[in-house]
């Protein structure tokens, strides 16, 4: 079994850019060519940054929450307001982030993002991700005469873990989760529970080639990954809040301080 990434850098990416253009750029100064089977794993900042989704924080009209907010969480009350328009829940905080729900994903400042951007700037998250994977598996189609899956991806911590990871926020053109229950461990023994984020963990293997500073690395190949490419549009389930382990464990299922057993 073999699985072969390929990174592809392009210059960088202004408002108003035709992606596929960019993109089209990068596969010749790389000497690269995407062929059937593989799959485009996509920068949403980069994407987000092209279809013009950059705001200057001075622009910004601040209402009393964010003010409140922003000076609990030492955050600028122009990103908190972004935040506050941006996601459907603030859940708490520390200082500089925010942890909100936005779209069925927890994630930091509501995916807004404050670094490749320019100086007194911060780039939105795409509206519909999904459709933008969409229409860019579709563009790629068009152009180049390959059938293809997009993944959209961003960057996430785990809980009391150091360092980001990639996780795809849109998926095109094949089943992002793969449903795992009913098959067999090694022991025999049926999974009654495993379902496999398979988009995900594209994205993660893409994340080690597209990096999270200047290394001007908005499209990754991945290729060989063996699965079923077609006019796949599933998205990627989420689950209630009170079915995730940590979500669930904080809010409706927690202990009191004195039944702790701390490190």
């Amino acid at each position: 079994m073999r699985m072969e990434l390929i990174g592809l850098k392009s210059r960088l990416i202004r408002p108003g850019d035709d992606v596929l253009e960019v993109l089209e750029g990068a596969l010749e100064r790389e000497g690269a060519a995407l062929e059937d089977g593989d799959v485009l794993v996509v920068s949403e900042c980069a994407l987000a940054t092209a279809m013009g989704r950059v705001v200057h924080l001075q622009d910004v009209k601040v209402g009393r929450r964010a003010m409140e907010l922003g000076r609990r969480y030492c955050i600028s009350p122009e990103l908190m307001q972004l935040i506050l328009e941006h996601s459907k829940m603030v859940l708490g905080g520390i200082e500089g982030y925010v942890l909100t729900l936005r779209d069925g994903f927890l994630c930091p400042n509501a995916g807004i993002d404050s670094s490749n951007a320019p100086d007194g700037c911060v780039v939105l998250p795409l509206d519909d991700p999904h459709a933008e994977a969409r229409s860019l598996r579709e563009g790629v189609g068009k152009r180049m005469g390959v059938r293809i899956g997009v993944v959209i991806s961003d960057s996430r911590t785990h809980p009391l873990r150091l360092g980001c990871v990639g996780i795809a926020v849109g998926v095109s053109g094949f089943r992002g989760i793969v449903d795992a229950r009913g098959q067999c461990d090694l022991f025999g023994k049926k999974l009654a529970i495993t379902r496999k984020a398979l988009a995900d963990n594209i994205a993660s293997a893409a994340q080690l080639l597209m990096g999270e500073g200047d290394e001007g690395v908005p499209f990754v190949i991945v290729r060989g990954t063996g699965i079923e490419i077609g006019d796949i549009e599933e998205g990627i389930e989420t689950i209630a809040p009170q079915e995730c382990l940590y979500f669930g464990s904080l809010y409706f299922g927690s202990i009191s301080p004195s039944e702790l057993e701390l490190p």
